[in-house]
């Protein structure tokens, strides 16, 4: 269904794997905890000592795993191009229409 919507849209979706722990994983410094119970709402790393509600630590989580994933089609829907070493190119496209104000 969100294959659907995301193809619906223009969206592009991105799936993290099934075995990534979005929950014990620290959004602050990406210490993985052993466990946490359901009944844990606070999520407290013992390696930076960050404290931070543990549905919005996953949710930081799967947005970085989502910001992580390459981009494949532009804002102008074309392809995207691979970036070499040096780091991405910024490319303005003009508009082919031409307008004569006199």
């Amino acid at each position: 269904m969100l294959e659907y919507k995301a193809v619906w849209y223009g969206s592009r979706l991105v799936v993290a794997p099934r075995s990534y722990a979005s929950s014990t994983t620290c959004s602050g410094c990406g210490s993985v905890k052993e466990t946490l119970s359901l009944d844990e709402r606070v999520y407290r790393c013992r390696v930076c000592g960050a404290e931070i509600d543990r549905d919005l630590n996953a949710a930081r989580n799967l947005a970085s795993v989502a910001g992580s994933s390459p981009e494949t089609v532009n804002a102008c829907g074309t392809a995207v191009s691979p970036v070499g070493n040096d780091g991405p190119v910024v490319v303005i496209q003009e508009s082919e229409r031409v307008s004569t104000f006199r």
